[in-house]
């Protein structure tokens, strides 16, 4: 099993069942490598190949089963009768005790794998620059479509991360917005850069 890091919204979007893909952006040791091979003939932008050995420098392949990594505490030490909490699901119910007893919520990145509950299998993986994902694609990023209402005959959408948030009239406004605010400099959306795009579902914990 692998580790893979998901902030927040998104853990709760693949909770809700809304979230089934991730794009992660390939580093600079792959974006030679894959230009190479295109160049080279090998392989082809659409990934048809990926079983290929050529990828066997790709984070993740199908089949995979990845452990979430989510925003956490472990607070048992300081009196709650439960260990693990999470910011995603669990915030609203040691919200008065964090601050209290000065508990803070630790980084995804600090979760160690024995406190992970969701457990994902990669079921595709392919290659396309980012902004090339469709609409369709855009909802299975865990984009939420809103009908806001029907103007004549014609209805109307708006689209937004979390029904709280504010509303974009486009799905693409709406990731784009979502890409950037966690996004590296060097890869904004306005940079386009090469991403692997992983499809998953969800799955039971794995034995050991």
């Amino acid at each position: 099993m692998k580790p893979i890091l998901f902030n927040t919204e998104m853990v709760r979007a693949i909770l809700d069942g809304r979230k089934t893909q991730t794009r992660r952006v390939f580093t600079k040791k792959q974006v030679e490598l894959f230009k190479y091979a295109i160049m080279d003939g090998e392989l082809n932008s659409t990934l048809e190949d990926y079983n290929n050995e050529h990828w066997l420098w790709a984070k993740y392949r199908i089949g995979d089963i990845l452990w979430v990594r989510e925003t956490f505490v472990d607070a048992l030490k300081f009196g709650f009768t439960y260990g693990i909490y999470y910011k995603a699901t669990d915030e609203h119910i040691i919200k008065d005790k964090m601050k209290e007893w000065g508990i803070k919520w630790k980084p995804s990145i600090h979760m160690p794998k024995e406190a992970a509950r969701i457990f994902l299998r990669v079921t595709n993986v392919r290659v396309e620059r980012l902004q090339d994902i469709s609409d369709e694609d855009i909802l299975k990023e865990g984009i939420i479509d809103l009908e806001s209402w029907v103007c004549g005959d014609i209805p109307e959408y708006q689209y937004c991360v979390t029904m709280k948030s504010k509303r974009y009239d486009s799905a693409e406004e709406a990731f784009k917005e979502l890409w950037n605010s966690t996004a590296k400099e060097s890869y904004k959306w306005e940079d386009n850069p090469y991403v692997f795009v992983y499809e998953f579902e969800k799955v039971d914990k794995p034995c050991d």
